[in-house]
Order: C-alpha cells, then sequence, then structure tokens
C-alpha cells in the first residue's frame, strides 16, 4: 500500500503501520458503523463519527490528533484501559480520572466494579435493538422470550461476555480480583443478576442494580461501604435514574 508508512512491529511480529489521510474518512464508516456498533445506542454511534470525522464534514476535527495517537502503538487488547484513559480523559476530556487498576480492592469494591461493568454495556445498547427471539427449548405453546433493552434475555447476553472482558477495563492484581469474584457471582446467582439487570428501562423507582447484586443478593458490601464507593467506580457513569434514594 503505497499510502502508508512502516512504524515497527507489533506482538506477532507484524509491521504497524499509518494510514495517510486519503484512507482516513474511510476509516470513520469502517469504524463507527461497524458490526460491533450494530447493538449500540445512536449517541455512541454519532459521538464516534463527529470525534472522527474533519470540522468540514461536521464534526470535531479530532479524527487526525486520535488516530496519530495509535501511531506505532500496540493494539493487543491488554492496552485498552490504557489508551482508553489516553484518548477520552486525557486527549478528550470526556471522562474523569479514574484508575485502572484500584488496588488494594476488597471483595465490595470488586463486585461492585464488576456489576456496574455490566450496568455501563448494557446502558450502551440501543433502547429499540432486539436481542434475539423466541426461547429455542420453549414449547410452541409458550410466548416468544421479552428480547429488548433491559429484558432478562439482555442481561443474560451481557451477564455471560462480562467476566471475560473485564480486561478491557482494568489491569493486573485488580483486574484478577475483579474477575475472579465476577465469576464466582455470576456462577452462584445467575437468576438473581438477570432479575436485578432487568429493570433498567423501568426508572428510579425499581432501584440500583448493582446495589441488589452486590449488597442484598451476593452480601459482599454493607450498604455504607457500597454508598461510599459508588460514586468513584471506574465506569460510574453518572446516569442516577436507577439511584434508589432513602
Amino acid at each position: 500500500m503505497a499510502a502508508t508508512r512502516l512504524q515497527g512491529q507489533d506482538h506477532s511480529n507484524q509491521e504497524r503501520i499509518l494510514v495517510q489521510d486519503e484512507f482516513q474518512k474511510r476509516l470513520v464508516i469502517d469504524v463507527c458503523q461497524s458490526e460491533a456498533y450494530t447493538e449500540h445506542t445512536i449517541e455512541t454511534k454519532n459521538f464516534c463519527i463527529e470525534q472522527l470525522a474533519e470540522k468540514a464534514e461536521g464534526g470535531t476535527g479530532n479524527r487526525r490528533t486520535i488516530l496519530r495517537r495509535f501511531e506505532g502503538e500496540p493494539l493487543e487488547e491488554t492496552t485498552v484501559p490504557d489508551r482508553k484513559i489516553a484518548l477520552c480523559t486525557n486527549l478528550l476530556k470526556e471522562c474523569p480520572l479514574r484508575k485502572t487498576n484500584p488496588v488494594p480492592i476488597s471483595k465490595c469494591q470488586a463486585c461492585m466494579e464488576a456489576f456496574e461493568t455490566l450496568d455501563f454495556t448494557m446502558r450502551r445498547d440501543s433502547e429499540t435493538v432486539k436481542f434475539g427471539g423466541s426461547d429455542p427449548f420453549a414449547s410452541r405453546k409458550k410466548k416468544a422470550v421479552a428480547a429488548g433493552f433491559g429484558s432478562s434475555f439482555h442481561a443474560e447476553i451481557r451477564m455471560n461476555e462480562l467476566c471475560t472482558d473485564l480486561h478491557l477495563h482494568f489491569k493486573l492484581e485488580a483486574l484478577e480480583e475483579v474477575q475472579e469474584v465476577c465469576e464466582d457471582v455470576v456462577s452462584d446467582y445467575p437468576d438473581e443478576v438477570k432479575r436485578a439487570f432487568g429493570i433498567l428501562n423501568k426508572g428510579a423507582d425499581y432501584g440500583n442494580p448493582v446495589q441488589t447484586v452486590c449488597v442484598d443478593t451476593a452480601k459482599l458490601c454493607k450498604r455504607k461501604e457500597f454508598d461510599d464507593n459508588f460514586p468513584f467506580l471506574l465506569n460510574m457513569h453518572a446516569n442516577i435514574t436507577n439511584v434508589k434514594v432513602i
């Protein structure tokens, strides 16, 4: 490809490259409108397009600045937590600075981090998308399983991905602790977790699903420890519509 220049080698000894300006516009479509974003909210997709578009195209003009942050850098998944801080916190100033490796970490904090991440990934999904069809094990006489936003099916999909995807948010010792607690709680209380997160489309009167799981179900947190730590979680996204005020 004539419009690229070498940028060293990655972990697989493959040459890293820089895509020049004439290829950058194509990347906006390849990234922001890819299958990876199919189930995400329109706000998520629009933010991606806005940030990766030039000002003349109705964007912020950040495309070159953002893409240059990837030049010669490793693209392994283990680098994602630091890359999010570099881009979303330091460059774009969209997120508060939070530690990706918050150690020492208690069982309570690990539970809160794990299931606030589940809350985050579910809220990132579109409220209009359908996540599946009827239950393949149900008889024909039974109705199709509800599969929209905030449904048990939606919660189950994201819950099943949760523990294996935590490396995209945490590192090192914190990752190990959060992952261990996540696996234990999901294994021991799968139905309770799905039921807790099935309230996301119902509003504040139905409480906080992270509190339900970590305080009421798994009993890994006392209420005071939960309240003290909740505003400072890594994926705390300042959406308080489901926080039950007592």
